[in-house]
């Protein structure tokens, strides 16, 4: 299986120090505290490739124009403060302009030693952007949208009274889903690789699916906080048909993969298997205007100021509600806040879970 390398190396596990001065973050409205210190200088970057020129040492890295900023800092500080004390030179492209970032010098040890310090600057950064994309198993049949429909009605009919409980907060039937993880993919670069690396994993995907259709139920809802009373996700029980761990497996090995190689967060063991059918942040997306892309700023927002509904009622009278049976085909990169043409997430690729039929 082709293994892509990740466009941010984690560095092993050496920990900085990070003092607090403020950073520009491109906001006029919002700025972030962070100063690194204690940067080892006689450390290289663990993927670094250098190239030695008449005048010393090169190297370049792969940072997306959205980190950049970060590099420069308030007033060029930063870059100016890494450029002195490793005495190299760092040329950065321009603000929203794609390309490699050129890290040149006299000495092997401060070209080495300013590359891993971009890279842990870079990483930290990456950390508070909002994820731009997931991966997804599509699960918007007709007939499942149809069930949903049906459960939406009742529940507005029989829980209206209950706190924080409205039409807005429902998912949109023709995005029923299963979510596996979250990515961040912050240049076209970085999509490329996203790319690559699911269709690297294919076989994986046969080996676990084999032969036999992918075949699961939804039944019965969930929350995902301690206090029902105070719920800001309910979300369908799926399981297999066939009573397998077919699913579970497929799940925990595609976010295993992207997880090792950099480009998203493995929190659990496990992956959570869920299709989510309420969730507060709609109630959010909505006053934006259906549809709309929300910024970095209003997202942080939405997070904060989410208003939780009371899932009691819905709780006691749909515990064990059959919903649909699906057929999953396709496992999804989905881009976050965008639509196709029949109103799923754009799909910036994609995988069959069974091997194509050749005539």
């Amino acid at each position: 299986m082709e293994i892509v390398r990740p466009p941010l190396v984690v560095l092993g596990t050496r920990v900085y120090r990070k003092n607090p001065v403020k950073e520009d973050r491109g906001s006029s409205t919002e700025t972030t505290e962070v100063y690194y210190t204690d940067f080892p200088a006689d450390e290289p970057s663990e993927c670094l490739s250098l190239e030695e020129t008449d005048k010393g040492f090169r190297t370049s890295l792969h940072i997306p124009s959205a980190l950049c900023k970060h590099i420069v800092g308030k007033k060029g500080e930063t870059r100016r403060r890494i450029e002195q004390e490793t005495k190299t030179q760092i040329s950065i492209p321009g603000p929203g302009v794609e390309g490699e970032t050129v890290i040149s010098g006299k000495e092997q040890a401060g070209v080495n030693s300013a590359c891993t310090r971009l890279e842990v600057i870079s990483n930290d950064a990456r950390k508070r952007q909002p994820a731009t994309h997931f991966l997804s198993l599509p699960m918007a049949t007709p007939a499942l949208q149809e069930a949903f429909c049906s459960f939406q009605k009742d529940v507005l009919s029989n829980c209206s009274e209950c706190k924080g409980v409205d039409s807005t907060i429902f998912q949109r039937p023709n995005r029923l889903h299963l979510t596996l993880g979250v990515l961040t993919l912050l240049s076209p670069r970085e999509m490329e690789q996203a790319i690559k690396c699911l269709n690297a994993t294919a076989p994986l995907i046969r080996d676990i699916v084999g032969d036999d259709p992918l075949s699961v139920s939804i039944c019965g809802v969930e929350y995902m906080n301690d206090d029902p009373a105070m719920v800001d996700v309910l979300y369908g029980k799926v399981r297999t048909k066939d009573g397998s761990d077919r699913l579970q497996q497929l799940a925990n090995e595609l976010v295993s993969h992207f997880s090792s190689i950099g480009f998203l967060k493995k929190d659990f063991e496990q992956v959570k298997l869920h299709v989510t059918l309420l969730n507060t942040t709609f109630r959010k997306k909505v006053a934006q205007g259906v549809g709309s892309k929300t910024s970095k700023v209003e997202e942080r927002h939405c997070f904060k100021d989410r208003e939780s509904f009371d899932a009691r009622q819905i709780l006691k009278l749909y515990a064990e509600h059959p919903f649909d049976e699906v057929v999953l085909n396709e496992v999804h990169i989905s881009e976050r806040h965008t639509a196709s043409a029949d109103g799923y997430y754009t799909c910036t690729a994609s995988v069959p879970l069974l091997e194509p039929q050749t005539e």
